[in-house]
């Protein structure tokens, strides 16, 4: 209910005219007469449709002016047609806003949105303005288009309502007046929810999770406030969007509000290139996400071939140390849409080594002993493993035969070596510091000595220099080996050691080259002492020593010959 203005229509351009020749037109708005403030309402004229006003008291979709808002003075709309290609043809036109006298109101209380039979009493005075005028006839328009025509009335809908009362001189603009009838207790709780369809083209679309039968459609308004009256709408922009639902039967309003950074519906991923996995190496993917500017909207993560997740961004980057499909996903947790894409990554092949090794007599490598080629699996410090094929070449012992001479207590002992095989040239290093071949001048005794050969290996040596018969010490000891001789085959041999003190030593057996091959720790008795020596001896010439803390004497020799089965 508006105060409009009669217009008589001037046409201002015969004929009509083409959008597609709109550029090269000239256009105009009809003129506006004087309007009231408070009350005033003009449809707008103008010479060519298709065009949207701007300025004080308009609307982008709707061609009247409306001075409700405004204050009395004289104001520009603008009227702007865009044509083909983005070309722009504009026309202004200003207008009057007359002023007019706005009454006092009064609103008794709330809407219970929780009462269906809920009321509040609202109230003009209709005092005379300061010029003395009085007004009659008031009038009031409901937000629901109900329409009151007394100075009160019972409102059982909240809202926006408009009051206007004529001058009782019929002269001048209608009084005015505004009166908000507020709303309380609204059970009805709303949430912006998506009605997207991720098959299907376009972008993100909203609605409420609740919609009441009989209700109507909600109305959305985003950022400058454009609005439509669909249940589902296709968000055009980012923003702040706000939908309200408002219940027909009392005019209360729910309202939900949410931030939308992007419209994007469906994100999109690239997980990037395949890569292999080098051992020792910890390669990286590199995750490419759209949009790029995530909030919590969005969800972008890596699923490894394990099952564990790690979260991803524009950019950002994930170290692999397994191989298998890594899948790179991205999730609208607004509208349920999702994509992802796969990166592949392969085991490298094993690590593969060959190498030629020589060994001196007595080594090892990798467990190996023997000549021969070899095939193993090892593992690097630092985890890996490597498939390692080897020939290993074992040289020759060494082999060193001695010729040595008992002390006859005088320390006069020596020992002769003789190298019968290896590999010259030779160095020595005795355990009496001496680098000879041969030493002499020997005291009874063990020595040892370290041969190294041409191929640098190093041979281990030890020579037992008995005492001689000459000896002092002879007197004490008596001594028989039984059974001697012997065969390769007796597998225990008796010494019979008869002694006129007590003694603490060791019963040596020494082959003919003065190698020790066998020793037991003795301790003798006054009178006859017998030690078993077990185990069979191979073919050769030997010697039964007593050594202890004063020396070593030679005690029998002992001759085993071999065992001849017939």
């Amino acid at each position: 209910m508006k105060h409009t203005t009669t217009l008589i229509l001037t046409l201002l351009l015969s004929g009509t005219i083409s959008a597609q020749g709109i550029c090269d037109s000239v256009i105009s708005i009809a003129p506006i007469p004087p309007i009231c403030q408070g009350t005033g309402l003009d449809y707008l004229e103008t010479s060519h449709p298709w065009g949207k006003f701007t300025g004080p008291g308009t609307s982008l979709s709707d061609p009247y002016l409306d001075a409700e808002n405004l204050n009395p003075g004289t104001y520009t709309l603008t009227y702007t047609i865009t044509g083909p290609g983005g070309c722009t043809v504009q026309a202004t036109r200003d207008f009057e806003v007359l002023p007019a006298f706005e009454m006092n109101t009064w609103v008794q209380g709330k809407i219970d949105c929780s009462n269906p039979n809920s009321q509040v009493m609202v109230m003009a005075f209709l005092t005379p303005d300061p010029n003395g005028v009085q007004y009659q006839w008031p009038s009031w328009e409901g937000p629901d288009g109900q329409s009151f025509f007394n100075q009160s009335f019972q409102a059982s809908y909240a809202g926006r309502y408009k009051m206007m009362a004529f001058p009782s001189n019929g002269q001048g603009c209608p009084a005015y007046a505004f009166a908000e009838v507020g709303f309380k207790n609204n059970p009805l709780q709303i949430n912006i929810v998506s009605c997207s369809n991720c098959n299907a083209p376009g972008g993100t679309r909203v609605t409420l999770d609740t919609i009441p039968a009989g209700w109507g459609n909600p109305r959305y308004s985003l950022q400058v406030g454009f609005f439509d009256n669909s249940q589902c709408r296709e968000l055009m922009e980012p923003g702040l969007l706000k939908v309200t639902l408002t219940n027909p039967d009392n005019g209360c309003v729910s309202e939900a509000t949410r931030f939308f950074s992007s419209l994007t519906k469906t994100p999109s991923v690239s997980a990037g290139s395949d890569v292999g996995l080098w051992c020792g190496g910890t390669p990286n993917l590199l995750a490419a996400t759209e949009p790029k500017n995530n909030d919590n909207t969005y969800s972008f993560f890596w699923e490894r071939p394990n099952g564990t997740t790690f979260p991803a961004s524009w950019g950002s980057t994930l170290p692999v140390s397994e191989p298998g499909a890594y899948v790179l996903r991205g999730l609208n947790l607004f509208t349920g849409c999702q994509t992802s894409d796969v990166a592949n990554v392969s085991p490298a092949p094993p690590l593969v080594g060959t190498e030629i090794k020589v060994l001196c007599d007595g080594e090892s490598y990798l467990g190996h002993t023997q000549t021969g080629n070899y095939t193993d699996t090892i593992t690097l410090p630092n985890g890996c493993e490597k498939i390692q094929f080897t020939k290993i070449i074992v040289l020759a012992p060494l082999v060193a035969e001695a010729d040595i001479t008992p002390d006859n207590g005088s320390g006069n002992g020596s020992i002769d070596l003789e190298i019968t095989q290896g590999w010259p040239f030779f160095s020595y290093n005795w355990t009496t510091s001496e680098t000879t071949e041969d030493i002499a001048n020997l005291q009874a005794g063990t020595y040892e000595v370290s041969i190294t050969d041409g191929n640098n290996c190093i041979h281990v040596r030890e020579f037992l220099v008995p005492a001689g018969k000459s000896s002092a010490r002879l007197n004490t000891l008596q001594a028989l080996v039984y059974p001697n001789p012997t065969t390769s085959q007796t597998g225990q041999l008796q010494v019979r050691i008869h002694t006129r003190q007590e003694d603490q030593g060791n019963l040596v057996l020494l082959d003919g080259l003065g190698r020790m091959v066998r020793q037991s720790p003795v301790s003798l008795q006054v009178g006859e002492n017998t030690i078993n020596l077990e185990g069979a001896l191979p073919a050769g010439m030997y010697y039964c020593v007593w050594q202890n803390s004063a020396g070593a004497e030679v005690l029998d020799k002992l001759v085993v010959v071999e065992f001849i089965h017939r």
